[in-house]
């Protein structure tokens, strides 16, 4: 029995690897124990017999051209228009209220840019905007982690920043109409909302107040680029990689003067922030334990003394 189903799995997959057209689709299995599931098919956009919540059978199986989702907490529902996952409506419009340009928006405003805009999931690894391509839509993400990065020619990934959910991206290209000056991809799974360059113009000629909060979106993000041309140039690179773990403390917030980097960056991850290897940022991380700045804790890493790390800094900048 084993045999004959190990045999049909094997024969399923190699039908499946040898469908290579763009919009293959997936191959996913069903767990064993009966849940809530969510199907979407990624093909067509089309639901299994008229329904987005389903019951999976207790018995293992495959279900080709479907795949199949946990059924969320905060209850995703299927989005028929967009192709994606969203949130309902009350929940868009709560995600959107986040976001600090649209917060100044009344409810009747607001639940019109929701309405304006499309809305769409990607899993953890995809990517939402690659680097240097035509396309200008302005991007708010309503829930989830989202990755600003550049790869190389050659491969090596320059990383700018980690955004959560209430963060805009994508606004320099739907404003200037030039290609994109950075890649994004999805940290883990994420809903985000994005509107048409036109769209976006709209709104800010309709809401001055949007625009001055762009403004000001755009004024921070050049401080805080120009910051690291500064550090790139002057500092050393176990300079760097403190300033780095002072932005990370920084954006998580600090308790009695320590900050818990939950979980703990990856070596790769930091190297590819300040533009060095990972065997620089191992010998820095270690010192700093030693001389009692950081702590491991399992898988989180633990800055114990936020003033004496952001001093190292300052020295080391000349403040």
């Amino acid at each position: 029995m084993l045999r004959r189903r190990t045999l049909s799995l094997r024969r399923l997959l190699t039908s499946y690897a040898s469908d290579r057209k763009p919009n293959r689709r997936c191959l996913t299995p069903v767990r064993t124990n009966p849940m809530r599931f969510v199907y979407h098919n990624r093909r067509d956009g089309e639901l299994p017999t008229g329904g987005a919540v389903g019951t999976v059978p207790a018995r293992p199986a495959f279900k080709q051209g479907l795949w199949c989702r946990p059924f969320a907490q905060h209850r995703l529902v299927r989005d028929l228009s967009g192709g994606g996952w969203c949130m309902d409506q009350q929940q868009r419009v709560v995600a959107l209220k986040r976001v600090p340009i649209l917060a100044t928006l009344s409810q009747p405003d607001l639940e019109h840019v929701v309405k304006a805009c499309n809305w769409q999931h990607y899993d953890a690894g995809e990517e939402i905007l690659s680097y240097r391509a035509p396309s200008a839509e302005v991007f708010f993400l309503a829930a989830g982690k989202v990755r600003v990065i550049i790869y190389s020619a050659e491969g090596k990934a320059v990383l700018f920043t980690d955004l959560k959910a209430g963060a805009t991206f994508g606004e320099i290209a739907a404003i200037d109409r030039a290609p994109r000056s950075a890649g994004a991809e999805a940290i883990e799974p994420c809903t985000v909302a994005f509107l048409t360059a036109s769209r976006f113009e709209a709104i800010l000629l309709k809401h001055p107040e949007v625009a001055y909060a762009t403004l000001r979106h755009l004024g921070a993000e050049v401080r805080r680029l120009t910051e690291r041309v500064l550090e790139f140039s002057t500092l050393v690179v176990q300079n760097r990689i403190q300033a780095e773990l002072l932005r990370l403390a920084a954006d998580l917030g600090q308790r009695d003067g320590q900050a818990l980097l939950s979980p703990a960056p990856s070596l790769s991850d930091i190297a590819n922030r300040v533009s060095t290897h990972r065997e620089a940022v191992s010998r820095e991380l270690s010192r700093l334990g030693s001389v009692g700045l950081l702590r491991r804790e399992r898988g989180d890493l633990r800055i114990t003394d936020i003033a004496r790390l952001a001093m190292l800094v300052r020295e080391a900048k000349g403040d």
